[in-house]
């Protein structure tokens, strides 16, 4: 195996004889070494399907490189982009809001070369959705209503709500469980 961390453009290899130190040669010309290493996202994070995340990774000598998804531990990939430049280290990912999975994984794959290439470790793509409610509506204070959600892959919830469009929000409940997906909430 290639030491990982390594990289150049100017690699050779030289062979000798053990026994003698006369018996020897380099390669003619240099090679390159390239590397690559996935810093996001990484084991066991979560990420949000329907929103934008940034794939970021280190590089040497990739050139230009594709990236890739699978949403089953890489039974299937899913192409995200093809032609980035390696040496920028990230890329915009707009997550698919059908992607939700905990089985993701992240490709980043030399197009000069499709035998180097490197597969992050699983993570998680949740969604989260409120139910109700969602849009004119109209709860009298006093009265109680029950906040519905859709999720999948989230553990616990906190509801907020906002009097001024979101711009702050107060709180209703913190950290309670994601099923069942109703709170019974008193205005």
């Amino acid at each position: 195996d290639i030491p990982s961390g390594i990289s150049s453009t100017n690699a050779r290899i030289k062979v000798w004889d053990t026994n003698n130190s006369t018996f020897k040669d380099s390669s003619d010309l240099t090679f390159t070494i390239s590397n690559i290493g996935i810093t996001a996202p990484t084991l066991n994070s979560h990420i949000l399907a329907g929103n934008n995340t940034d794939i970021t990774w280190n590089s040497s000598n990739m050139g230009l490189i594709g990236i890739s998804y699978s949403s089953d531990n890489g039974g299937t990939w899913n192409v995200i982009a093809n032609n980035v430049n390696s040496a920028v280290n990230h890329y915009n990912w707009s997550v698919p809001s059908n992607a939700v999975t905990n089985q993701a994984l992240i490709r980043l794959q030399s197009l000069n070369d499709p035998s180097i290439f490197i597969t992050s470790s699983l993570f998680t793509i949740s969604s989260i959705e409120v139910v109700a409610p969602n849009g004119a509506e109209i709860w009298q204070a006093g009265s109680t209503h029950n906040v519905t959600w859709n999720s999948q892959f989230v553990n616990n919830v906190n509801l907020k709500y906002s009097l001024n469009n979101g711009t702050t929000w107060n709180s209703i409940v913190d950290n309670i469980p994601s099923i069942p997906a109703s709170y019974s909430w008193t205005l």
